[in-house]
């Protein structure tokens, strides 16, 4: 909401045209995986995907691989909840501001057709609609934290943030699968 100014309008486009059909993908994957398949499959596409971009010095954003990465983030973010990492390793030479508004509305349009085909596949429920409510808290406390945050990233640590953060996000989703 701070930096909305910055979003990169273009990006944001080719994302959610890549997500449409990853997100209808990603619903109907939920009905025949189980959700340790699921998890472990996207946690290690993350990882590799993380090693693969570690030494590069940027991943080249245009058209084509921003709408990979929004396709791959539907199925992974409609099926698993860990859609952000494939988007941010495009995004992750982007300045601090840019990174962050245009990752953040990706994510709310993205969130809301994951929602959609979630719920046009049957996958949604109340059960689910609940736990999702209980999340909000740690948003808004996410949300609290995140100036003190911003200014510590922009000191040129917005990319290898971007990559631990998915790393960990991988890591977590592979020991979710595995032992949880």
């Amino acid at each position: 909401a701070l930096e909305w100014r910055k979003v990169d309008w273009r990006g944001v486009g080719w994302g959610i045209v890549g997500r449409l059909p990853g997100s209808a993908l990603g619903a109907i994957v939920v009905g025949y995986l189980s959700a340790r398949t699921l998890g472990l499959s996207v946690g290690a596409m993350v990882l590799i995907a993380v090693l693969l971009t570690w030494r590069a010095a940027e991943v080249p954003r245009n058209a084509g691989t921003v709408a990979a990465a929004g396709l791959v983030s539907g199925v992974a973010g409609t099926a698993t909840g860990i859609g952000g990492p494939p988007m941010a390793l495009v995004f992750q030479s982007a300045r601090g501001p840019q990174i962050r508004a245009t990752l953040a509305m990706f994510f709310a349009l993205g969130a809301a057709q994951s929602l959609f085909f979630l719920w046009w596949a049957g996958e949604l429920t109340p059960h689910s609609l609940r736990f999702g409510a209980l999340l909000v808290p740690c948003m808004v406390a996410g949300f609290l934290a995140s100036g003190p945050l911003r200014r510590f990233l922009d000191r040129g640590r917005v990319r290898a943030s971007v990559l631990v953060l998915a790393t960990a996000s991988a890591l977590a989703l592979i020991a979710q699968s595995l032992f949880g």
